[in-house]
């Protein structure tokens, strides 16, 4: 999979945030693409004690996010060098969230931590890959705090299949990132999503069947283009969720489409990638629009 436009990463000095920013100077290698590192201050103009509202000195915020920008373009120095990339620096007065979505208009990938300093302790996924997940114009990769940077490790790569053509970007990346890593892959479709007051399924086996047809149909133009990807098919008769989180506590890398068959046109966020971004400690990538 050849892409041309850079990697984005926001950061804002957490931990979890040096994790993503690893993650997409290394994917920003291994693609030969630009890295741009962002720290976005938000809105300077703060409700104070009195009524109305009071404007903050500026200035040793933007020179405290001037340094965090320096050290996090050494920190990633040995890797860009090694791959031969550019790493870039943006500086924004703007909201992280509204900056990010703006600059995924142009980037081949957003990468963030799954929560930052902004948020609760015990919050499970902050408003900023929240955002992102759900809006996003290119593939966002969300990093948690459990899960060290795993690229390279031992375990497998898990994308998650619908039958509907939401799935292919995540297909599609999941294949590349397997054959980079050298990686197995573990396609998993779960076909019985929906409720239990529908029809019912008479010829259980012949249904199964019928998936398993349907999704070595879906794969078999990767197999061809991916020949050294060791793939494993996985039908399972109940609902996705589940399998592909179990799937994901061995994995190092999680893929899923946006939405998938239960979606509508306009959702911007499908229930099982929403559940299994809250859920799952693996990196998550959701592929959203051109992969």
């Amino acid at each position: 999979m050849k892409i041309d436009r850079p990697v984005v990463v926001g950061i804002d000095g957490s931990d979890v945030a040096n994790t993503a920013l690893r993650w997409a100077a290394r994917y920003a290698a291994e693609h030969e693409v630009q890295l741009i590192i962002v720290n976005a201050l938000g809105d300077p103009v703060v409700f104070g004690s009195r009524i109305g509202s009071v404007t903050t000195d500026i200035e040793p915020i933007r020179a405290a996010s001037r340094k965090l920008l320096a050290q996090a373009k050494i920190e990633v120095a040995t890797i860009a060098n090694a791959g031969g990339i550019e790493v870039a620096t943006q500086l924004t007065a703007s909201s992280p969230a509204s900056t990010l979505i703006d600059m995924s208009k142009d980037a081949s990938m957003v990468v963030v931590g799954s929560r930052g300093l902004g948020a609760f302790r015990r919050g499970l996924l902050g408003s900023v890959s929240t955002a992102l997940a759900h809006h996003a114009q290119c593939p966002v990769a969300v990093l948690h705090e459990a899960s060290p940077d795993s690229r390279g490790s031992d375990g497998p790569i898990v994308v998650g299949v619908d039958g509907t053509p939401n799935s292919v970007p995540a297909i599609e990346i999941a294949f590349d990132e397997a054959d980079r890593r050298d990686a197995e892959l573990i396609a998993v479709h779960g076909w019985v999503d929906t409720s239990d007051f529908d029809f019912p399924v008479e010829d259980w086996s012949g249904a199964m069947r019928a998936e398993e047809e349907k999704l070595d149909d879906d794969l078999a133009v990767w197999r061809k283009q991916y020949p050294n990807v060791r793939l494993t098919s996985m039908v399972v008769r109940d609902r996705p969720i589940r399998n592909l989180f179990e799937q994901s506590e061995n994995a190092q890398l999680l893929v899923l489409g946006s939405h998938g068959r239960g979606g509508f046109a306009g959702m911007m966020l499908g229930s099982t990638s929403q559940a299994l971004l809250h859920s799952v400690e693996c990196p998550v990538i959701i592929a959203r629009g051109p992969s």
